[in-house]
């Protein structure tokens, strides 16, 4: 799946709807679904969560601020 996301760490609550929209904002025309939120962490952390907010793409394009890349299939 390509995507373009925004990696960053810090209060989930306070950075998901910023970062969503940052990358949401860059993304349209091309986006390829629903935003989502990738997470990094291995338990859950309130203060200092390691997550990437994402959007998926219908093909390649430079967004400002955000990665773009393909993400790997992951196993069930």
């Amino acid at each position: 799946m390509l995507i373009a996301g925004i990696r960053t760490k810090g209060k989930v609550r306070r950075l998901r709807g910023r970062s969503s929209a940052s990358s949401g904002r860059g993304a349209a025309g091309a986006a390829a679904g629903p935003p989502m939120m990738l997470i990094y962490d291995q338990e859950f952390k309130e203060n200092d969560a390691d997550f990437e907010a994402c959007v998926p793409l219908k093909k390649s394009k430079a967004i400002a601020g955000a990665d773009v890349r393909e993400l790997p299939a992951a196993k069930p």
